[in-house]
């Protein structure tokens, strides 16, 4: 037997590196100037309603943000100030999300590339005292700003991408994405060596991880949404069942859809043109559209399934994008529902689902632009996926629930609410209405807010207050008396 390899394990990482694991770390000897354009007339918008059964919990949050030294009051003139939403965490817990497009509408961005990432953390990277001023918002308690760099400001992603590339510059067998690190190294001993100096690093710059996210010693990992291993990169297991459990695409449409989402996914496929040769002769004039009994199998590639494609006008024709957009900053989605072209224009009020997709996008610079059905390739995919992946819970369902659970008043259950509103003639008409997109048949005293309406099964919500039917506004209204 060789020596034994005194290797790196979780207990005595941390034991070495202490103050990697602990709170929220804060970068050394830096501080970030967010550049804002002065020719932008500043905007002070009203803060939005917080249902009161959470207004305790956005209390503790804000006292939270402020013990941890990521906000603080704002105090003086304050020209910039927008709308708090509240969020939920399956925990239990809420997240505090600034409605920033409004603010992000002056933030000139810095141009590093950067990989496509989702939700993450920035409250590492101190922001000067001259950028704080954009990121007030407004609650019940007052309003406040924050010292830190957060999410929702449109130039986040590649700043904070640009910083963390400088901290691990001179660090091997490292790359990031953002706050996710991937380190690799082709022996256990070289690879706790590079794990060494990377945490020796961290520690130096003052910057800390997540305990709980950190693996370590593993042969393979998915890493923003690919399969890595020591065989290369590919696709996850759950991309690849997309395909296999597809149906056969049964008109010309739907087989143009299908090939752009394998062409999405090319470069895993070998000789692509060899195998889909049969369905692209489908698709011209020339061939009648005739489906046999012939197999062609995608081994290594899957669409993500969620019945939308990422275009890019090049020359004046759309192509599919892979990854990212490297020569273009603002992106292009198109769409069969026209009404979107509205709901995600930077001073509409959303209903509460569309808010939360707003809420999620708002870091991204994008145009919403109108697509007949027949001309959008993402058309028809969305029905080739599986009963199974469509029936799923949703995160925009699952944040309206919150909202519509919040909202009702304490002492009349939800479930009362939803009975009644079953009953509501009213309300019915207005669920219909929502649900088919006919908001021109609302009743007259909701078709001005039409596109704030949410539906949630019988319930009906506007933003984030809940419509009482008729029958139970009466009792309401004397509980909200006794209440004052």
């Amino acid at each position: 037997m060789g020596p034994e390899v005194n290797t790196l394990t979780d207990t005595n990482i941390k034991q070495k590196f202490p103050e990697c694991f602990q709170g929220v770390g804060k970068l050394k000897d830096f501080e970030l100037n967010i550049h804002i354009d002065p020719e932008v007339r500043p905007v002070a918008q009203s803060p939005r309603r917080i249902p009161f059964g959470l207004r305790k919990k956005v209390e503790d949050k804000l006292s939270e943000l402020l013990d941890a030294d990521i906000i603080e009051k704002a105090e003086g003139p304050t020209p910039w100030v927008s709308p708090v939403c509240i969020v939920p965490k399956p925990s239990g817990e809420i997240t505090l999300c600034v409605d920033m497009r409004q603010a992000n509408e002056a933030i000139q961005r810095e141009r590093h590339p950067i990989p496509t990432i989702d939700e993450i953390s920035f409250h590492q990277i101190e922001l000067a005292e001259e950028s704080r001023g954009i990121t007030t918002f407004a609650t019940h308690c007052g309003l406040y700003r924050y010292k830190r760099l957060m999410f929702g400001i449109t130039s986040a992603p590649e700043v904070y991408q640009h910083i963390i590339q400088q901290v691990l510059q001179g660090c091997e067998g490292v790359q990031n994405i953002a706050d996710d690190i991937i380190l690799h190294g082709p022996t256990i001993e070289l690879h706790d060596q590079r794990l060494t100096k990377v945490l020796e690093r961290l520690q130096e710059k003052g910057l800390t991880l997540n305990p709980e996210k950190c693996e370590l010693h593993i042969p393979k990992i998915t890493f923003m949404g690919h399969l890595v291993s020591d065989k290369g990169i590919g696709p996850t297991e759950e991309k690849v069942e997309v395909v296999v459990d597809a149906r056969e695409p049964k008109t010309v449409s739907e087989i143009r859809s299908f090939l752009g989402l394998v062409n999405f996914c090319s470069r895993f496929i070998p000789d692509l043109a060899t195998i889909a040769e049969p369905l692209r002769k489908l698709t011209r004039t020339t061939t009648p559209f005739v489906w046999e009994a012939e197999t062609v199998i995608v081994s290594d590639a899957s669409p993500v399934g969620l019945g939308a494609v990422l275009l890019q006008r090049q020359e004046g024709v759309m192509k599919v994008l892979a990854y990212a957009n490297r020569e273009r900053s603002t992106k292009y989605f198109l769409t069969d529902h026209k009404p979107l072209e509205v709901i995600y224009s930077k001073t509409h009020k959303p209903s509460a689902r569309i808010e939360r997709w707003v809420l999620r996008l708002q870091n991204y610079d994008f145009t919403v632009e109108y697509l007949p059905g027949p001309e959008n390739i993402a058309d028809t995919l969305s029905r080739l996926i599986p009963v199974k992946l469509e029936s799923s819970v949703n995160v925009a369902d699952q944040y309206v629930r919150f909202i519509a659970e919040n909202a009702a008043p304490i002492a009349v259950p939800i479930q009362e609410i939803e009975e009644v509103s079953a009953c509501d003639v009213e309300l019915s008409l207005v669920r219909n209405a929502v649900q088919s997109g006919k908001l021109k048949e609302l009743p007259r005293d909701y078709r001005n807010v039409g596109n704030e309406l949410t539906v949630l099964g019988k319930l009906v919500l506007r933003g984030a207050r809940l419509v009482i039917p008729n029958a139970l506004q009466a009792r309401v209204l004397d509980l909200a008396h006794e209440g004052h």
